[in-house]
């Protein structure tokens, strides 16, 4: 008994091998279809998301965490000063928001005092 694979294409005629090219051909561009429809829906529910107004800071600093994020990835955004400067703001807001937080859990035990 033999473990190996066996190579379907080599055993096909040429009019097997165009039908079974094709087949291969439109699954992959249903496939390629589909995953850029689902990158599209995600990026109008973000874009959603991000245009509904805030409640609170945090909110809008987690929003505008999310934005420095996405501007980190593109080429202006690794220009080395850019990146600096990203780097040390989402620094900043993840401290400026742990603490409203931390306090917010704290005064939420206070009142229940």
């Amino acid at each position: 008994m033999h473990d190996e694979p066996v190579d379907l294409d080599a055993r096909r005629g040429r009019a097997g091998l165009i039908e079974t090219e094709n087949r291969r051909k439109s699954l992959h561009d249903r496939g390629a279809e589909k995953a850029a429809n689902e990158a599209g829906h995600a990026a109008v529910d973000e874009a959603d998301d991000l245009a509904e107004a805030t409640g609170s800071w945090v909110s809008a600093a987690d929003k505008a965490r999310h934005l420095l994020r996405q501007y980190a990835r593109t080429r202006e955004g690794r220009i080395p000063a850019q990146s600096r400067m990203i780097e040390r703001t989402l620094n900043d807001l993840s401290v400026l928001i742990d603490t409203a937080r931390k306090e917010a859990q704290e005064a939420g035990k206070e009142g229940e005092d």
